[in-house]
């Protein structure tokens, strides 16, 4: 596990007083490594069972866990898109769970589950990750000397994982070519920046978020040239990356959105 030390110092002493909560949520961005820490710490409690979160099976997961004799942690993961249902199902099994059954649920933004969900549960936050967490993640995994690119353009370790998929230098190419080219392209011909990046569920284009955070990077970087067309180009992107984090929110329509209101502040 990487970084996360003052969160595993938290569980680590609620598990040693013997109290851990019997309903938690876990709280970070996508890749931030909320299942690691939780698989990592919590199978002390006993053995960890995913579910899905369709509300056929919470329903069918409540009625084991008032049947087991096994100490069992059922991890909910991505719950950001749990049906009412769904919730509504789990929200009656919280309010007294059986005695042999931890509930663990993960989310993007806590304000993605009914609030009467959120206030059973003890809420777990994923820290910020360092530039050097970063790059220690990155040295492990792979044997490169982009160090650079990714504590500029990674946030979490799964974005040093994305960006490895990639050619790094052909990726930061494109951001650039972007930044350069993004407002003096005809309209038409500036949507044609979304054929490189994944819109839909074409894993070899470029990654929305990541994408993003390397376009507010860039930015950043060019902001001694221009300070006040870059600060409304990272304030403009992190306002979208925000949103990214809302369920439903469609991935075309954000970054065409993303598009014209850049092209407009910066033309």
């Amino acid at each position: 596990m990487i970084g996360q030390k003052r969160l595993q110092s938290q569980i680590g002493e609620i598990l040693q007083s013997g109290k851990f909560p019997r309903f938690s949520i876990f709280i970070g961005e996508e890749g931030s490594g909320r299942k690691t820490i939780i698989n990592q710490m919590l199978s002390e409690l006993g053995d960890i069972q995913e579910c899905e979160i369709s509300a056929e099976e919470i329903r069918n997961v409540i009625e084991q866990a008032y049947t087991t004799i096994t100490p069992t942690v059922f991890l909910i993961p991505n719950a950001d898109t749990m049906s009412v249902s769904a919730e509504n199902a789990l929200l009656k099994v919280t309010e007294e769970p059986p005695n042999n059954a931890y509930f663990v649920m993960t989310l993007i933004n806590a304000d993605n589950t009914l609030p009467t969900i959120r206030s059973r549960a003890t809420l777990f936050y994923m820290d910020s990750y360092t530039s050097d967490e970063i790059l220690d993640y990155y040295h492990r995994s792979i044997s490169g000397e982009d160090d650079e690119i990714i504590s500029r353009y990674c946030l979490v370790p799964q974005d040093v994982d994305k960006v490895c998929a990639y050619n790094i230098q052909e990726f930061q190419s494109f951001v650039q070519l972007t930044i350069d080219n993004i407002e003096k392209v005809s309209g038409a011909n500036s949507f044609k920046i979304g054929s490189r990046i994944n819109l839909g569920s074409d894993d070899k284009k470029y990654d929305l978020s990541l994408f993003w955070k390397a376009f507010r990077s860039e930015c950043l970087k060019r902001m001694p040239t221009d300070p006040l067309k870059y600060v409304k180009g990272i304030n403009i992107t992190s306002k979208y990356l925000g949103e990214r984090r809302i369920v439903g929110l469609n991935a075309q329509m954000a970054f065409d959105n993303w598009l014209l209101d850049i092209r407009k502040a910066w033309m």
